[in-house]
Parts: structure tokens; sequence; C-alpha cells
């Protein structure tokens, strides 16, 4: 329909004009003339879902654009939004962190603070400290723990405290 309008009016506007203003591409209008659209590329639209998934679907249109050139793949950022969307491929938005350890929405009480700066201490097992961690990998994310003991003064973090057994 859109093709057939501005193969009409070609001879009264440029044909830049006419595509502009119908939001369609010059290519697909001579495709439209010769009578059949032009194809998405199979293959490059596979190697595309190869590097979205491989980048766990964070890959836009630059970056996606940027290693398909790295493989050796002449494209530019248009064709690349193209094959992008022929591949049925959607980046995941990014989410601000948020620790996933602390709830500080609850009526419940402050732990008390029983150390009160008082950090001299002369008898064992007078004060012990501990924390934990969550640190992002490639397969999730590892939750590290660590403490003290202030006399004598030792430290230890992750499980190496527990016996440990292969699974």
């Amino acid at each position: 329909m859109r093709f057939a309008f501005i193969h009409r009016e070609r001879l009264r506007y440029p044909l830049t004009v006419l595509c502009q203003v119908l939001q369609v591409s010059r290519i697909w209008y001579y495709a439209f003339l010769k009578g059949r659209p032009p194809a998405p590329d199979h293959a490059m639209c596979a190697q595309v879902r190869r590097l979205h998934y491989a980048s766990r679907r964070t890959y836009g249109q630059r970056p996606l654009c940027q290693a398909l050139r790295a493989e050796g793949v002449l494209v530019g950022r248009w064709r690349t939004r193209t094959l992008m969307r022929h591949a049925g491929v959607n980046v995941k938005p990014k989410r601000p962190w948020v620790p996933r350890t602390t709830d500080s929405r609850h009526g419940e009480p402050v732990a008390p603070n029983r150390l009160e700066r008082q950090f001299t201490i002369e008898t064992p097992n007078q004060m012990w400290g501990s924390d934990i961690t969550d640190l992002p990998t490639q397969e999730g994310w590892l939750y590290l723990a660590g403490g003290w003991i202030s006399f004598p003064e030792r430290l230890w973090a992750g499980p190496w405290h527990l016996p440990w057994r292969p699974r």
C-alpha cells in the first residue's frame, strides 16, 4: 500500500522525502519494485542469537555490532538492529543493584550496641564479630561470611571453619 503510493508520487516528490514521511526504507521500496522483500540472512541471525545469549542477553545494538565486527563480519549499527529484530533478540534491561541480604523495613527492634566502642579485651571469648556479603559471579550470587574473635585475635572467612566434604 505504502510502496504503491510512493511509486505513484515519485515523480512529484523526491524518493527520499516520500520514504522518510512514510517511514519505510528505500531498500524495501526497491525490493518492492523487484517483486520480493529482502530476506534476512539466517546465518547472521543465528550468529546474532549466539552472541546475544553469550552476553547473558545484555548486549544491545552497539555492543553486538562491535562483537560482530570482532568476528570479522562487516555490519553497521542499523543492520545490527534489523538483524536483532529478525532474530527475535531483546535486551534485558539493567536493574539497579539492591542488596539481597538486608531488609530494613520492619518493626523489629534493632540489636543493642553491646561494645560501646570498648575494644580492649582481657579474657578469651569476650568479643566476637561477623559479617556477610554477597558477591556477583557468572554462575549467580556467592555469599561470603567472615568473622573475628578478639582474644586471641583470629580471623576466619568462608566455609574453611567447617569440615570439607566432597559432593
